[in-house]
């Protein structure tokens, strides 16, 4: 890679961007939560007609009966991140709507304690079909889940057909 930038010939050309930033860290330090996506559910948070939600699981919820993660197997401490798939937003939007909508982590652990509740650290910035990465630090181990969402704030709202949009989770990592 020496003089690599000399044996361009348009520098003006070029185009570079940072897919990711990883930091070196002993392995045994992050687990994947195994996560079955067919028993995740995209729905109107709370009923508001303004925000969504793709619920893990909620006690009040429709995942009480059928989660998305073996709760028991939850036990972590420190951050949480949740890497995650949408699709069914492009050409999915009303004409007025805002196209931008910030995702956060939901969560609170088998004893209400630690919890979360959005935000603003570790946001997503939704701006349509992609795939998006948010994450939460919380400040005690959080064992199993009472209620465990992504939220997509303002979108339900702008959708045309809310049935069209569908959400995968690639992997959610903690650290032990």
């Amino acid at each position: 890679m020496d003089n690599f930038i000399a044996d361009i010939a348009d520098l003006s050309a070029v185009k570079a961007e940072i897919v990711s930033i990883e930091l070196d860290r002993p392995l045994d330090w992050i687990t994947d939560v195994p996560v079955d996506n067919s028993k995740l559910i995209f729905l109107n948070k709370d009923g508001d007609e303004v925000n969504g939600r793709l619920e893990i699981y909620n006690e009040y919820g429709d995942t009480k009966n059928d989660p998305g993660v073996n709760l028991s197997a939850v036990d972590f401490n420190g951050r949480m991140s949740i890497n995650f798939s949408v699709s069914g937003i492009d050409g999915n939007l009303k004409p007025d709507a805002d196209g931008a909508y910030t995702s956060d982590i939901s969560y609170a652990a088998f004893d209400w304690y630690p919890s979360y509740w959005g935000g603003g650290r570790g946001t997503s910035n939704v701006t349509g079909d992609g795939t998006y990465n948010v994450y939460v630090d919380l400040d005690a181990p959080g064992k199993g889940a009472v209620v465990w969402c992504v939220e997509l704030y303002n979108i339900w709202k702008d959708l045309i057909d809310p049935e069209q949009v569908k959400i995968e989770i690639h992997s959610i990592t903690t650290e032990i």
